[in-house]
């Protein structure tokens, strides 16, 4: 806990107890994730290790740890986690923080991704889930908008035409488009 507090707030005096945490197999996620919040990239790969993990917790913390970066070198956790299963947190979470993520540090090697994101965020009945989905799609969107690959602009055409979607998603998606349609090359 106390760890925890001094990584969060940059006291790098930390920086040792947490190497040698890192030793320790309880410890070594919580561990490289405090590191890398600290600036202390060469731990990104234990961090993969933690995001494929079964155990969730350990999962959504080396998660949150690469979203801290907000950095190029996250680019492919960050596309893996939009293909990820979302019933693997019980929430569609890790694909929510991707396309957040990707406004920030997007390229065009993730267009691709963000547009089968942006097809796929169905209906969903329950209410719960359908929020979700309203903000996957919109975060989705932005990105491709601030992204200016122009690849984007027939899928969010389709998407603007789609009728089940609500008000807010055709705003954000009519926003890219503008964005997309004024690129100059």
């Amino acid at each position: 806990m106390a760890a925890s507090a001094l990584a969060d707030i940059g006291d790098k005096r930390i920086i040792p107890f947490l190497q040698e945490a890192l030793k320790e197999k309880k410890m070594r996620f919580f561990a490289a994730s405090r590191l890398v919040k600290l600036g202390e990239i060469n731990y990104i790969s234990i961090l993969d290790e933690g995001f494929k993990n079964k155990d969730k917790y350990v999962a959504m913390e080396a998660a949150l740890a690469l979203a801290s970066l907000e950095d190029k070198r996250i680019i492919p956790f960050l596309q893996e986690a939009l293909k990820s299963e979302e019933k693997r947190f019980g929430i569609p979470a890790i694909k929510l923080m991707a396309t957040q993520l990707l406004i920030k540090v997007g390229d065009e090697s993730v267009v691709p991704d963000l547009i089968e994101v942006l097809k796929e965020e169905k209906r969903e009945k329950k209410k719960f889930a359908k929020a979700w989905a309203i903000f996957i799609k919109i975060y989705s969107s932005i990105a491709l908008g601030k992204i200016g690959d122009r690849r984007a602009i027939p899928p969010l055409i389709e998407e603007f035409k789609n009728k089940e979607n609500h008000e807010i998603e055709k705003i954000a998606i009519a926003a890219a488009l503008w964005k997309l349609m004024n690129v100059t090359d």
